[in-house]
């Protein structure tokens, strides 16, 4: 409906997909009671924009039963009685007004809860890339010489393998999901153009050389994800702490990052 924006919707929007991710990354994020505080709101949200809809079909209809009852009294139709048969119907701009008041408010109550603590995942997000790092290093050693899955089946490595595959697509969701979190400005991004760059995402630079040829594999990134993962992923917490990082790498104090 072209009354409530689309920046209203798109807000809404965003509480509702973020909040069970933020929920699944732990309780000091969002507990089972936030969120299913925030799937009320936003079902009190839609209920609003809903009712208000079905008002605006149905009011032609509600016109047409006042017409017929003026009709049916069997006298002439005077102002006194338009008017009274008017006041029997809401204005539909005062529908509007007002499904759109209880849908921004819902919607602001809902992002409120969602995000609360979303200052915290820069530090709980980074803590879930150096838990699947750790088991990298652990799991790496016995896949020293696995290149294809053929050979994990080969060597009894398969669940070593799958492992890795699933250590892959965890990392691919946090960092998607950082992602929109930046996009959204819920948690520290650059600010300013020529800001950016992967010092952001990794404490450690990389040895460019190596880093093309894994992308080269044709691995479904998978050479690629073990080489970043030795160059420490994090969610820096401030535009200072990434600048910090990027100064370390332009004055040479860090050794680049390359393939065991």
């Amino acid at each position: 409906m072209t009354y409530i924006s689309n920046d209203a919707v798109v807000e809404a929007l965003h509480a509702t997909r973020l909040a069970p991710v933020l929920h699944r990354l732990g309780d000091d994020l969002l507990t089972a009671d936030e969120l299913a505080e925030v799937e009320r709101y936003t079902v009190l949200a839609e209920s609003a924009e809903q009712t208000a809809r079905a008002y605006e079909l149905r009011r032609i209809a509600n016109a047409q039963e006042l017409a017929a009852d003026l009709v049916d009294s069997g006298t002439a139709v005077d102002e006194a009685m338009l008017t009274g048969a008017a006041k029997r119907m809401a204005a539909i701009d005062d529908v509007h007004l007002i499904a759109k008041s209880v849908y921004a408010e819902a919607t602001r109550k809902a992002r409120a809860v969602a995000f609360a603590n979303v200052k915290d995942v820069p530090r709980i997000v980074t803590s879930r890339y150096n838990t699947i790092a750790a088991e990298l290093d652990q799991i790496g050693p016995k896949l020293a010489n696995v290149k294809t899955a053929q050979q994990a089946i080969e060597s009894g490595k398969t669940e070593e393998w799958q492992r890795v595959s699933e250590l892959q697509e965890t990392y691919k969701a946090l960092s998607r999901f950082i992602t929109e979190l930046r996009s959204r400005g819920l948690i520290p991004k650059a600010r300013l153009q020529g800001q950016e760059g992967a010092h952001w995402n990794f404490v450690l630079p990389v040895n460019t050389f190596e880093f093309q040829n894994a992308a080269r594999a044709n691995d479904d990134g998978r050479a690629s994800f073990l080489l970043n993962m030795k160059r420490k992923p994090w969610v820096p917490d401030s535009e200072h702490e990434a600048e910090s990082v990027r100064v370390s790498w332009d004055k040479g104090n860090v050794e680049e990052v390359t393939a065991a």
